[in-house]
């Protein structure tokens, strides 16, 4: 593993410092990456129940949807 790669808990911590700052942009940039860092791990998973293209593409949509749900959720619960 790279030393010098923020792990992922921490790119979720500056994805809420940014979105609470008021700076979406941000926020939504890191958000990005995070998908990019953490899809192939979701696909690896999913190809092990053996849905259609479509039904994982759908499990991988909600998933993603539930994590920005609670990523940017600024009740103090969601921390």
């Amino acid at each position: 593993e790279d030393t010098k790669r923020l792990r992922e808990e921490t790119v979720v911590y500056f994805i809420r410092e940014c979105n609470a700052q008021g700076d979406e942009e941000t926020a939504w940039r890191l958000a990005e990456l995070l998908v990019e860092r953490v899809a192939a791990h979701v696909q690896r998973k999913l190809a092990r129940w053996r849905l259609t293209t479509e039904d994982a593409d759908d499990c991988a949509r909600d998933l993603f949807a539930a994590l920005w749900e609670a990523v940017f959720d600024r009740e103090p619960s969601a921390e």
